[in-house]
């Protein structure tokens, strides 16, 4: 089956289809996936990771079709961001 892994930073982004086999975990698609180790992001259990927007864990099944994103962390709380807005 085929599976696409995403990663974007507001310069970049990388998108890759890996074929697996039929029972693969996200942890599987994120080991065939070649840029990975280029993005130098760190042990694959402290990644924060998604398909189709939807939090997943490393040993969760994929279906066929299904995109897993590579999510970067925070860089400020969104709730701060909005009381700094807010105060003008």
């Amino acid at each position: 089956m085929n599976v696409e892994i995403v990663w974007a930073a507001p310069r970049q982004s990388r998108r890759e289809t890996v074929e697996l086999a039929a029972d693969c975990t996200v942890a599987d698609a994120l080991n065939a996936c070649s840029f990975l180790a280029d993005l130098q992001l760190g042990p694959l259990e402290t990644l924060a990771l998604g398909v189709y927007g939807e939090r997943r864990a490393l040993g969760d099944r994929l279906q066929e079709g299904d995109r897993v994103e590579i999510y970067r962390p925070l860089q400020t709380d969104p709730m701060a961001q909005r009381r700094a807005r807010a105060k003008g």
